[in-house]
């Protein structure tokens, strides 16, 4: 999973969440979520904010994970204690809130 940019034809940028899945052989990249689409001069702050919501993605995908033991899903949790209090910081500061 990692954060890509797109350009567009009218010039803004989008910022994807992304994952590359294979399909029949071939290696194609899935959609995820959809960030935002902003202009180019504003692609750097929402490329942070994209990145806190792949972290907290990765967080509950590994909360979901049934098989997964314990101890590898405290560690993870551990390396991403505080990803939503992080997010709220950066859509408060590019919302000037």
């Amino acid at each position: 999973m990692f954060v890509r940019t797109k350009q567009q034809r009218n010039g803004k940028v989008s910022i994807l969440i992304v994952e590359n899945v294979r399909t029949a052989g071939n290696v194609c990249q899935k959609t995820l979520r959809h960030v935002a689409t902003v202009l180019a001069n504003e692609v750097d702050r929402f490329m942070e904010l994209a990145e806190h919501i792949r972290a907290e993605m990765e967080v509950s995908r590994v909360q979901n994970l049934s098989c997964e033991p314990n101890s590898l899903k405290d560690m993870v949790m551990a390396r991403l204690a505080r990803p939503s209090r992080i997010l709220r910081y950066w859509i408060k500061k590019i919302l000037n809130i």
